[in-house]
């Protein structure tokens, strides 16, 4: 007896595929820009925006792994109450 329908194949499937995804994430290099009088604001605000850049996406990274070990935490869940509640209601039976 299914009480919660999970398909657990496709769900496995899109958390590897966030893992994936969250893996291929890359962070940006530096650009090189010269320290020179008129591009010094600029040289600045290019790094500042790599940083955030950076930063965004290692807290993407990080939500994205997140999201995906609670998605196999559910399955998981769902699982475990499917067993007992057919086991359970056999005893009963």
């Amino acid at each position: 007896m299914t009480v919660l329908d999970i398909d657990s194949a496709s769900v496995n499937s899109m958390t590897d595929s966030l893992r994936a995804d969250a893996a291929g994430l890359h962070l940006l290099d530096d650009v090189p820009v010269p320290d020179i009088w008129p591009l010094t604001d600029f040289r600045t605000a290019v790094a500042s925006a790599v940083a955030k850049a950076n930063t965004d996406a290692d807290a993407l990274r990080a939500e994205a792994r997140r999201i995906a070990a609670a998605m196999d935490l559910t399955v998981d869940a769902a699982s475990a109450v499917d067993a007992c509640t057919c086991r359970e209601l056999g005893a009963t039976l």
